[in-house]
């Protein structure tokens, strides 16, 4: 993981996640994703498996509630 200049808020070897258009050039398809640090999550304390599925679960459930 790089960190970007600007970036002050994660550091090299957080875990975090993201939800990612995986048609984007560098999105889910690719060996590596570049993504804006301010939509970035903390990888929280819970098995991978688990935390995977969250940010696609409630990126639906705001849409769903916003939209």
């Amino acid at each position: 993981m790089t960190v970007g200049s600007s970036v002050t808020q994660w550091e090299r070897g957080d875990r975090v996640l993201y939800h990612v258009d995986m048609y984007r050039k560098s999105g889910g398809f690719t060996e590596y994703a570049v993504q804006d640090s301010r939509t970035i999550i903390t990888h929280p304390e819970v098995d991978s498996e688990i935390a995977a599925a969250s940010p696609c679960a409630a990126w639906t459930a705001y849409r769903a509630l916003v939209d």
